[in-house]
């Protein structure tokens, strides 16, 4: 924990310039497309958690970490409407790692949604795409070549969306949590932000190495399935903007889709480093009750889903582009 929280301060700087960087320690920074081409940066520190369960609140754990046997395709889901499915992409050239079958994913995916239930009061967590009660992660091997895809520059994510949705990654409800094992001159990690960009990949570039820093984001170590760290906090906070958080009517919205509130927020942006320890300490996000604000207690993807449930902004849109 020391040594992350050592690397965090050395983005302080960076993030007052919202620029797209990785720290020179352990941790790694998360640069988020906001707008195509604009980009702003996060790093993380780790918190504990409680593992994830089943879909639904109260039921029992699947065991963490277990994975079933390799699937090229998404599985039949045991629950109908609005899912976050994952995805692990491997470019053509480079080594497939099998994190999708040694139980690294699932662990990673159950840190980052235990935190999450216990941020929400232990009211809600993500609804998973589960198969067979399993966490339900595709592998998919790409036809192009990480150049090819890094050539895509800072618009790196939608090229990878668009591929997505041309192998047939286009289910009307899903966001797709995309580990994509491939390198990043930019960022870590990329989300979409509705309304002004919408889209359905949220994703995490495993071997990013941005331009002028030592370390890889590959530095950062994954979650043993308890206590979230970088990737795991990371992974969450492009979620939550593929859902349109931070909205522009939050009272501390800054840099367009992040909140200025504390560095302890996860959907954190500033001048201090971030040290995500609370969903959100403002009260901006989740459960405000403010009509005509986005509310994270009422996002579709979440479990229980209320009753007014909404998409996120735009998404119609969002399943629409880049086929």
């Amino acid at each position: 924990m020391p040594a992350r929280f050592l690397a965090l301060a050395l983005l302080s700087a960076a993030l007052a310039a919202g620029c797209a960087l990785t720290p020179e320690a352990v941790a790694g920074a998360l640069g988020d497309v906001v707008l195509s081409g604009a980009r702003t940066a996060s790093p993380a520190a780790g918190a504990s958690a409680m593992p994830a369960g089943t879909s639904a609140p109260g039921g029992t754990p699947p065991p963490i970490g277990t994975s079933p046997p390799r699937a090229t395709a998404d599985r039949p889901d045991d629950l109908d409407g609005y899912q976050v499915h994952v995805v692990y992409a491997v470019p053509s050239d480079l080594e497939d790692r099998r994190y999708d079958l040694d139980g690294t994913l699932a662990r990673s995916v159950a840190a980052f949604d235990g935190w999450l239930f216990e941020q929400t009061g232990r009211k809600q967590r993500l609804r998973l795409d589960r198969a067979a009660g399993a966490l339900d992660v595709t592998f998919v091997r790409l036809a192009e070549t990480d150049a090819e895809l890094r050539a895509e520059g800072a618009y790196q994510r939608d090229g990878l969306e668009r591929i997505l949705k041309r192998m047939g990654f286009t289910h009307p409800k899903k966001i797709y949590a995309v580990y994509y094992d491939g390198t990043h001159g930019k960022s870590c990690g990329d989300g979409p932000w509705p309304p002004e960009l919408p889209g359905t990949v949220a994703a995490q570039y495993l071997r990013a190495h941005p331009e002028g820093h030592s370390q890889s984001c590959d530095a950062n170590p994954w979650s043993d399935g308890q206590a979230p760290t970088y990737r795991e906090f990371s992974m969450l906070h492009e979620i939550l903007h593929a859902q349109g958080f931070t909205p522009t009517c939050a009272g501390h919205n800054t840099r367009r889709s992040h909140t200025s509130f504390a560095p302890t927020d996860i959907m954190y942006a500033g001048d201090e480093p971030w040290r995500p320890s609370v969903l959100d300490g403002g009260g901006e996000i989740y459960g405000h009750g403010r009509a005509g604000c986005l509310d994270l207690a009422k996002s579709v993807f979440l479990t229980p889903t209320a009753t007014d449930a909404a998409a996120p902004p735009l998404w119609e849109k969002a399943i629409a582009e880049r086929r």
